[in-house]
């Protein structure tokens, strides 16, 4: 076992994800690292695609690459493969998307203000 454990990771990261602009830069994040994680035998894999399946109902599908159809499409029943079959399967047009993006623009003028963002 390495240093970091993905499992550990995504389970302390998944509370954070209730909050919009968190959940979407989470799917950005986890997005970009799926491909470079799936190319080794990472263990805990199917946490991490299980967590982007929250996400991109949530936030869309856009993001995902498409190391997702592929890892989807193996001769496979494991838990890495089902997950990314459940992960492909996803269609959303990523209704929290808007509020994500206000969510990031109150807080910007909140800190260009040097006031509280508005609740």
């Amino acid at each position: 076992g390495g240093l970091l454990k993905l499992g550990r990771v995504v389970d302390a990261i998944r509370p954070t994800t209730h909050d919009p602009i968190v959940g979407y830069r989470t799917l950005q994040t986890l997005a970009n690292a799926l491909t470079p994680l799936a190319q080794g035998k990472t263990r805990d894999l199917h946490k991490l695609i299980e967590l982007l399946t929250e996400l991109a109902v949530r936030f869309g599908t856009w993001l995902l690459p498409d190391e997702v159809r592929a890892i989807a499409d193996r001769r496979s029943s494991s838990a890495v493969v089902m997950a990314a079959r459940r992960l492909a399967a996803v269609v959303s047009d990523g209704a929290e998307t808007a509020q994500a993006a206000a969510d990031a623009v109150s807080g910007f003028a909140a800190r260009a203000l040097n006031t509280e963002p508005a609740a």
